[in-house]
């Protein structure tokens, strides 16, 4: 069958499951809310959700930086949700790059695969990266994989080295990533002699040097003064480097993900158009006696998004705070986050659905 496309790009295989067992129903609603809350971050960073196989996500990458900050934001991500939630979730992330096509409807390639087999490889909480995308990676990015060793007949299978990516912040580190204590590491300099070199972790202060502040008559007194100077000499104080320039931001884009279970809609200048109803041929078919055939719809227009009321018996809307309010034939502005409930006043899975807008954020061009 011939490719009805071809495209090269990096490929994020993601398996998540609940660690711990628990009641079936919740750890459900937990995986699905999980999932659409991985799909947002996808979008965030300018993915593209391909394919799911079981419990592993396939998502498509323009950058190969895009998908590694997807992958260390999704990790995060994680990692708030189990201190919030007391549930601990298995979150396992493979990359890899190559070209992928798309034939009879499905995407297929040597990059899905491998990334998934890294997903499988990978430890709980752990990124794993394929070396084919390593060499499309920043230099600071490339710097901070550390090589993956696993057993021979993974690595034979896997066909490339892979490398694990430390993604924990230094106050919070991930246990996959170096401590942040004092370490020794070997450099290299321009002569080509190795040297043995000692590091530290940079403070995340952001408080300015001003010269101005310091006090002369006690630095003098307590360090000396340098060998052949007297106390009337001078030395010309160095020019301040100037900072460096504002990097180019992206202008960010106005989404708005509608959230219901395992579905994910977006709303955007792209798709700038949803409905809601009791009908299958809806964009977000709810099947409840208060919601009409063509129920209400959300559009997208100079920024905003407006929900508008068709049916007979309104749309409650309700906000991240839980103050709601009922659309009667009308239009109504969202907020930034909230649910939607059709016909009904009350807020669970079988009658509402969850919005929440995921602006693609300002990042370096």
């Amino acid at each position: 069958m011939a490719a009805e496309e071809i495209r090269f790009c990096a490929v994020m295989a993601v398996r998540l499951v609940v660690a711990e067992v628990g009641d079936e129903i919740s750890d459900g609603e937990l995986v699905a809310d999980s999932t659409a809350m991985l799909n947002m971050i996808c979008l965030q960073f300018g993915g593209e959700d391909l394919r799911t196989v079981g419990e592993v996500s396939l998502y498509a990458f323009p950058r190969a930086d895009d998908a590694v900050q997807a992958a260390c934001e999704m990790q995060n991500e994680m990692a708030c949700q189990q201190e919030v939630t007391g549930r601990k979730l298995d979150l396992r992330i493979g990359l890899d790059s190559g070209d992928v096509e798309r034939s009879g409807g499905t995407w297929i390639g040597q990059p899905l695969l491998r990334s998934t087999r890294l997903a499988a490889l990978a430890p709980p909480g752990g990124i794993l990266a394929a070396s084919t995308l390593r060499s499309y990676l920043n230099r600071d990015t490339r710097k901070r994989l550390v090589p993956f060793t696993g057993s021979k007949e993974d690595m034979q299978r896997l066909g490339t080295q892979a490398y694990e990516l430390p993604w924990g912040s230094p106050d919070k580190p991930h246990p996959a990533a170096p401590p942040p204590l004092r370490e020794r590491e070997r450099e290299r300099g321009d002569d080509g002699i190795k040297r043995e070199t000692s590091t530290m972790p940079l403070s995340r202060s952001r408080r300015v040097f001003n010269p101005s502040a310091l006090d002369v008559d006690a630095a003098r007194s307590q360090l000396p003064l340098p060998p052949g100077m007297s106390e009337r000499g001078t030395i010309p104080p160095e020019p301040e480097p100037e900072p460096p320039p504002a990097p180019l931001l992206r202008p960010v884009e106005p989404r708005l993900c509608l959230i219901r279970g395992r579905r994910l809609i977006v709303v955007d200048v792209r798709s700038p158009h949803a409905t809601i109803g009791r009908s299958n041929e809806n964009d977000l078919q709810i099947d409840i006696e208060t919601a009409s055939r063509r129920h209400a719809d959300i559009s997208y227009s100079g920024g905003r998004f407006l929900l508008t009321d068709h049916s007979w018996n309104g749309t409650y809307v309700y906000d991240a705070n839980g103050k709601g309010q009922l659309v009667h034939n009308d239009h109504l502005e969202l907020p930034e986050e909230g649910y939607v409930c059709p016909g009904t006043p009350k807020v669970n899975e079988e009658t509402s659905f969850r919005f929440r807008r995921a602006d693609a954020a300002a990042t370096s061009a």
